[in-house]
């Protein structure tokens, strides 16, 4: 039973905004056009690549806010489905989803962790399963305070495979909300290569502005 189950969702009224109608998308007409599409990709580390969704704007940035800090986990629903749509458009061919972990305490104090939440949308709507074969079980301060050595230096030691069996020969989409430097990405493949999978794909909703479509396009290397 997934967390999205037991939430009361307005059927038909888009999640963002509470007001309008939703028709062929997740979200209604005028919460779809503050999207900004990106489809690009990069190299978060020598070898593999992160694919991004969308632009992190104003309204994306409150969209994840209220995602992650205002208990609104049923907007995971919506942003799930268009995470996927991202994924198959881009014809990614997986064996299964494994989200970003978060430590145990963490999920406690949030309630979940949203990038579970997508994953497990994402594995639903591409009939795939969702792994759980690491762990988060140091507490690290907050990345998006730090600089780019310091992340890395944050996150040594963070993740744990637990479950190498899960990945062993397979292909894995690794999901996460938000990626800037690509450090938790790097962390977490580190740890995941110890189980010696046939190959390791990132995926972020969402990532910031600094990255142009041209240095997207052309999967930059940019640790």
């Amino acid at each position: 039973m997934r967390w999205t189950d037991f939430l009361f969702l307005r059927e038909g009224i888009c999640l963002r905004c509470r007001e309008e109608e939703i028709h062929d998308d997740p979200f209604c007409p005028d919460c779809m056009a503050q999207f900004e599409k990106e489809m690009g990709a990069f190299y978060y580390d020598d070898e593999h690549i992160c694919h991004i969704a969308y632009f992190y704007n104003r309204f994306l940035q409150e969209l994840m806010r209220v995602f992650k800090f205002k208990e609104q986990a049923e907007l995971a629903k919506p942003m799930g489905e268009l995470f996927a749509r991202m994924i198959c458009e881009k014809n990614i061919q997986v064996d299964g989803i494994i989200a970003v972990p978060m430590t145990k305490v963490a999920v406690r104090k949030r309630g979940y962790n949203q990038s579970v939440l997508l994953a497990e949308e994402i594995a639903e709507k591409m009939h795939l399963p969702l792994l759980t074969p690491i762990e988060k079980r140091k507490k690290t301060k907050e990345q998006n305070k730090l600089s780019r050595s310091e992340r890395q230096h944050n996150l040594k030691g963070a993740f744990h495979l637990t479950k190498p069996s899960d990945v062993r020969g397979k292909r894995i989409l690794l999901v996460d909300d938000f990626v800037t430097t690509g450090s938790t990405m790097i962390a977490v493949t580190q740890e995941l290569l110890k189980g010696e999978p046939q190959e390791v794909i990132g995926a972020a909703f969402a990532a910031p502005r600094l990255y142009s479509h041209d240095t997207l396009q052309s999967h930059v290397k940019i640790w």
